[in-house]
């Protein structure tokens, strides 16, 4: 009795582990904190790059912990595993509690909970307490979907509810990161990048992987018949185009003219067209811009769901509720959602380039209008909303 009493307390602690919110918060600010150093730190250059950069010793050091290929590196795997299973466990933790107040057919209310609110109103009114119960309970029933009577010693109050199902709103959120972190360790694991040059007329069937510099051969070869190049007047690149044939078995299986955002794809491989040439410009180039937008965004995902995650505690203590769909809650909430669309995009459909441009901007804009715009509406987060 004694052991298994000891092995019950072990699995529940274990599982309480798992289930606390501070796990969620230690997680997520380890992974923003690693996330910085992976943008401050080059990843996948030489190792002649890194020397000249950093000194030996501290190359050697950096080496060791995987920091110069940090987002496949095992330790950062395993916080996205950690994260994995701590949405999971407290998904399950709530969901009976969260089952049993959406569906139940009384709920119970806690009239001091409404009492001790600042959002109240009080009034006086000459009406009997039958014609007020006429008047208010039919109003009431139309603006809510529950509602009943409770007697008391001096008069009645009317309960009433509505939008019990946006508490599963959290499960959504959860089940959209849980979609973002599998496609991560999936790219992780199974995934790779590369790149390789195809002058017009010349065959390749391997590519130069870009976290490791090694040769990877791929079960196909592709061939570039041709390639044209459109300028602006201004002599600015307008389009590039190259006329791509993949060749398996020494036959022609597939012929396709690829730009930029229109990739080749073949047995599960993505293959895009980044840049031709060598281009003399002040500014970086699409593929380096592209990769930049990727970091800064990433970076940016974690702490804005950081927010969002810490402001449903906040609430919850402040209201009595993690999420009420104010406005500034739901705008941050659409902000979150054009930012892992984004993501989404990018790690499982390959966009690049001005798709995930214009995903970008979008983003940018929910964010300009998540902190001014809802400002003018009404809700518990506005300050120039008049009447």
């Amino acid at each position: 009795m004694g052991e298994d009493r000891g092995s019950s307390d072990l699995s529940k602690q274990i599982w309480l582990f798992f289930a606390s919110v501070k796990l969620t918060v230690t997680v997520l600010l380890t992974l923003a904190a690693t996330s910085i150093i992976g943008t401050l730190i080059p990843q996948n250059e030489s190792p002649a790059d890194y020397v000249r950069a950093f000194g030996d010793f501290l190359y050697r050091i950096f080496y060791i912990l995987d920091i110069f290929d940090m987002y496949h590196s095992w330790w950062f795997q395993f916080l996205l595993l950690l994260l994995a299973t701590n949405v999971i466990v407290c998904s399950v933790e709530r969901l009976s509690a969260t089952w049993k107040i959406i569906f139940t057919k009384n709920p119970k209310f806690n009239p001091n909970q409404f009492a001790r609110q600042k959002e109240k109103e009080k009034y006086v009114t000459d009406c009997s307490l039958e014609q007020t119960q006429k008047r208010y309970v039919p109003y009431i029933s139309k603006l809510f979907g529950y509602n009943r009577i409770e007697s008391l010693d001096a008069g009645y109050r009317i309960l009433a509810e509505k939008g019990r199902w946006t508490r599963l709103g959290v499960y959504t959120v959860h089940l959209s990161v849980l979609f973002l972190l599998t496609g991560g360790l999936v790219g992780s694991f199974f995934g790779f990048e590369g790149f390789v040059n195809i002058p017009e007329g010349e065959t390749a069937s391997s590519i130069t992987l870009r976290n490791t510099g090694q040769k990877k051969a791929l079960d196909f070869s592709i061939r570039c018949e041709d390639f044209d190049v459109q300028f602006y007047d201004t002599g600015a690149p307008k389009e590039f185009r190259s006329s791509l044939t993949v060749i398996e078995g020494g036959k022609p299986v597939l012929k396709k003219d690829i730009i930029v955002n229109d990739p080749l794809r073949y047995k599960g491989i993505n293959i895009f067209q980044s840049s031709y040439g060598t281009l003399i410009s002040r500014f970086p180039d699409s593929g380096t811009l592209d990769e930049l937008t990727h970091q800064m965004i990433t970076f940016g995902f974690l702490f804005l769901s950081i927010g969002i995650i810490t402001g449903a505690v906040w609430a919850n203590s402040a209201w009595g509720r993690y999420w009420g769909w104010d406005p500034k809650e739901t705008w941050s909430l659409i902000t979150w959602f054009v930012y892992a669309t984004l993501l989404h995009a990018r790690l499982m459909r390959g966009w690049h380039g001005k798709r995930i441009a214009f995903l970008s901007i979008a983003g940018f804009l929910a964010v300009m209008f998540t902190y001014f715009g809802v400002n003018y509406l009404p809700g518990l987060h506005s300050y120039g909303y008049s009447g």
